[in-house]
């Protein structure tokens, strides 16, 4: 792709000194020795700073003008420059590594003070243009924006700058600069960029660390009615900084699906009045804020470098689109963090910062098929969701939409919508583990509890954030109390357990159930053997299992220590210290039904008798565990519109929930099935069984147990012969086990012939359009270029993976239709089913093609690529990130070959297509 025209830009806004004190490891041995090496340092930041960055940032794609630092001395240095002071520290790089070296960090920032205004005269940028390409404002609230004579040009009247990139770190917008930019026309033109802090301190309900999901939902909720809508809503796009683990951008424009939707982002026109959710740079293993605190001190510029991806952007928008000008900023914010001020004895206080523009400013790269190349390839990126103007080629009604809403579903991205996608995601799990099967997933790991189920890692997330604040909060001299629920087998008490392991790491914890009590002196033993570890200064880790029982016996007993910190018994007030108080049910599965959520009549009043609404009232927390087995609802919710089915279940997520407990019992009951790859040879027959049942009856202990019980053969497979004998089977599963084991589903070996039967196809078809094997970028020259054009067996296994992706999913692409493969001699009676062959389609072809798009489509989606007139993987665009309906009728051929291949393979292979009920 050829370089852009060389862009303009200028920078200015609030300039600040700043003075690093250096804490050195080495202190003098007397008051009069001389220090071992410099202890104060100063350094230009602020726009100053800024303007460094983008010079490097933007390379050769900008002339980059800013205000030029005074020198050293002079009366120049009375001008309206700030003055601010931090601490640097020695700290280790990392606490996550045992042998990590240690790097400077500031560990106390000491505040700023005000600039002085002694000096009168403007400082503008050199050689300031009253028109740029793009003008970068810097505001701190440190006085700029309310100094109009230190504006530049392009900000006067005459000035029309072709857009303008704010980066604020305040959370008012009532001054003369906002009003300037909003109120002056530039609105449709102006991209701000400021953190999720900025957004919490002007009030927007926004929460910290729970889920991404919800993150997007809550930033989409404050753009569309919250404080944000009425101003920021209104520019042309808002980019958040959520932490070091995410990045946020939401725009005014069309997504870029299609060249329309191009040509509209390009003139800079917006097309709604209210900014809409773009794109999510997020990493899957991290939340908001979670980065951190295992690489303790701070590192300030990391907005800067934000700023400074996204003016690339504004400069390069075709080379440098939006979804990679996010990965690469988040990548240069923990680059700046983890190199910090170097790690020599003397402190380099921009050694970071040169890290992060060296990030910032290396050529997109494209993957070579083996270990990922671009900064930005370690996060991935969400994307907008059931809206009327954006779909895979599948219809979608608009009862779907309504029912849907704006709610995000980051795992359903990864998956595929559908029973059969969320099986074959499932399947997949169980043969290559968690590890790869979802690494663009978001989780919720801790210890070896792990979950990718939206509602569980919000509430854990939760209770995570709440353990540490009181962890660190040593004036909170209550216990915390929180409460888990759950069916029996679901894990719960396992799940808080790592929980706690985590944030309390060596603590053991006491456990009493209070279903074997019998009389207050028994609570009453418990408590002093609660109140004894605190007397020792340690936080004691209580699980008060079945705390529901005998119809909410105990609850009065524990009002107090939960609110006052003491109990009393034979006649004496005991007070506790801190500790950590879990309650875990055992007659109730999920908090709604303990505290009686919209129950009225006799069965409320009986729980306010046992003060059950007082105990509610103290707990600080609360998380439901699901388990392996569904939760039930009254209709199916992946598709709304049609009637109520009490026999499907609409937590699909339960099937990932069953592959992760039966992969984890693999690898620990049966380790000779797992090879050095990570594959685990079982049958997919099997899987299918562990994956469909319609029910464990002792949840996650039944999968554990069946495993145990099961014995794989002499070569470390798992077959249908390893399985208990039926009678054995039946006190774990229900009924359904072994005719679920008997029909079986597509196995790893034509799964494998399956993706070289598609790559094939494909391949055949792009050697008949006359491209060859090679790198597009080597030579624009005909012929074409693409890089895959080899056989299958010759594939790095990253390019392997893209073709399995699309085998794995046959169930559920032939299930849309109505269709289902089966063995061709198992095939159920004639008269039941017809079989399908390919010539035979009919208008079902369409739908299958369609389907093909859309797995490419979410696939290229969620690695962050964008719409573009030529396709460059280094870049991450490709001409066909569009709807079904607007790509080429060119390249529609090549998802009709797949589709062809396909019925071909699962032909020679012994199965047939057959459309059931006929």
């Amino acid at each position: 792709m050829p370089n852009p025209v060389r862009k303009t830009v200028v920078v200015t806004g609030d300039l600040i000194w700043d003075y690093n004190l250096a804490r050195h490891p080495v202190a003098p041995v007397a008051h009069h020795a001389p220090p071992r090496s410099t202890v104060l340092q100063e350094c230009a930041g602020g726009a100053w700073f800024l303007t460094r960055v983008l010079e490097a940032a933007c390379g050769p794609a900008a002339e980059v003008r800013g205000v030029k630092p005074p020198p050293p001395e002079g009366p120049a240095r009375k001008s309206r420059a700030a003055k601010a002071y931090q601490i640097w520290t020695h700290f280790p790089t990392s606490l996550r590594k045992k042998r990590g070296g240690s790097t400077w960090r500031m560990s106390r920032l000491l505040g700023c003070q005000s600039p002085d205004h002694e000096s009168t005269e403007a400082e503008l940028p050199e050689d300031d243009l009253p028109s740029p390409d793009v003008l970068v404002l810097d505001d701190q609230c440190l006085g700029f924006r309310d100094s109009e004579d230190q504006w530049p040009a392009a900000l006067r009247a005459g000035g029309s700058p072709g857009s303008v990139v704010l980066k604020t770190s305040s959370p008012g917008f009532d001054n003369p600069l906002w009003r300037r930019l909003l109120q002056g026309g530039l609105a449709g033109r102006l991209t701000i960029v400021l953190t999720a802090e900025v957004l919490r301190e002007r009030g927007a309900a926004l929460s910290r660390g729970l889920s991404w999901d919800q993150t997007i939902e809550e930033l989409d909720d404050e753009f569309g009615g919250g404080a944000s809508s009425r101003d920021l809503a209104t520019c042309r796009r808002v980019v958040v900084l959520l932490g070091a683990s995410g990045i946020a951008s939401f725009s005014r424009c069309d997504q870029p699906f299609g060249s329309p939707a191009k040509d509209a982002r390009n003139e800079g026109t917006c097309t709604y009045d209210r900014v809409r959710f773009e794109r999510l740079a997020y990493d899957s293993d991290d939340h908001e804020g979670t980065w951190w605190p295992g690489r303790p001190g701070y590192m300030l510029g990391g907005l800067s470098l934000v700023t400074a991806a996204i003016v690339r952007h504004e400069c390069e928008p075709d080379r440098f689109p939006i979804p990679l000008a996010c990965g690469r900023g988040l990548a240069a914010v923990r680059t700046n963090h983890l190199v910090g001020g170097g790690t020599d004895q003397q402190l380099d206080d921009e050694a970071g910062a040169r890290a992060g523009m060296d990030v910032l400013a290396a050529d997109p790269v494209a993957s070579d098929g083996g270990t990922s190349a671009d900064p930005a390839d370690r996060f991935f990126f969400a994307y907008p969701q059931y809206t009327d103007d954006f779909a895979f080629g599948f219809p979608v009604t608009p009862a779907q939409i309504a029912a849907r809403g704006r709610r995000c579903d980051i795992l359903r991205d990864v998956t595929g919508a559908g029973e059969e996608y969320m099986i074959a995601k499932a399947t997949q799990i169980v043969l290559e583990g968690p590890e790869n099967a979802l690494r663009p997933a978001p989780e919720a790991r801790y210890g070896y509890f792990l979950s990718v189920d939206r509602e569980e890692i919000t509430r854990i997330n939760a209770i995570h954030n709440l353990l540490i604040r009181y962890r660190e909060n040593d004036e909170d001299g209550r216990p915390m109390s929180i409460a888990v629920f759950g069916r029996p087998g679901s894990g719960k008490s396992f799940a808080v357990k790592q929980l706690l392991s985590t944030v309390f790491r060596g603590e053991k914890a006491l456990e009493f159930n209070l279903s074997q009590f019998t009389t207050e002196e028994d609570l009453h033993s418990a408590f002093h053997q609660v109140r004894d570890r605190t007397v020792h200064g340690a936080v004691p880790l209580v699980f008060w299992d079945e705390f529901d029982a005998e119809n909410l016996r105990w609850l009065k007993e524990f009002l107090a220590p939960m609110q006052d910190a003491e109990f009393r018994s034979g006649g004496l007030v005991h007070p506790f210290g801190r500790s950590i108080f879990v309650f875990a049910g055992g007659t109730k599965h999920t908090f709604e039904d303990f505290a009686r959520t919209g129950v009225e009549g006799e069965e409320w009043v009986r729980f306010c008798e046992q003060k059950g609404p007082d105990f509610v009232s103290r707990l600080r927390g609360y998380v439901n565990i699901k388990g392996p087995n569904p939760v039930w609802l009254p209709g199916c919710a992946e598709d709304p519109a049609t009637e109520e089915r009490p026999d499907k279940p609409g937590d699909l997520t339960h099937y990932i929930r069953r592959a992760i407990v039966l992969r984890v019992s693999l690898q620990r009951n049966c380790p000779e099935i797992v090879d050095a790859q990570g594959r685990a040879h079982i049958d997919a027959s099997v899987v299918g069984g562990f994956l469909r049942v319609r029910e464990y009856k002792h949840g996650a202990r039944s999968i554990v147990s069946l495993v145990s019980m099961s014995r794989p053969g002499r070569r470390g497979h798992f077959g249908p012969a390893s399985l208990p004998p039926p009678h054995l089977l039946k006190l774990h599963v229900s009924d359904d086990f072994s005719e679920h084991v008997r029909r079986g589903q597509l196995g790893m070996p034509l799964v494998e012939l399956l993706a070289e039967a598609c790559h094939q196809a494909w391949l055949d078809m792009m050697t008949k359009q006359g491209y060859v094997q090679g790198s597009p970028r080597d030579d624009t020259s005909v012929p074409p270029k693409h890089p895959q054009l080899m056989p299958y067996v010759e594939l790095p296994e990253e390019w392997k993976e893209e073709n399995r992706r699309s085998a794995r999913v046959v169930h559920a692409k032939l299930a849309e239709c109505g269709l289902a493969v089966r063995a061709a001699g198992a095939a159920p009676p004639a008269g039941t089913s017809t079989v399908v062959p390919y010539e035979d389609l009919g208008a079902f072809r369409d739908r299958l093609v369609a389907a093909e798009h859309g797995i490419w489509l979410r696939d290229r989606l969620i690695r962050g690529y964008s719409y573009a007139d030529v396709t460059d993987d280094a870049s991450r665009t490709h001409t066909d990130i569009a709807l079904f309906a607007d790509v080429p009728e060119t390249h529609k051929v090549y998802n009709t070959e797949i589709v062809k291949s396909v019925f071909a393979t699962l032909e020679a292979n012994g199965y047939v297509v057959v459309k059931e009920g006929s």
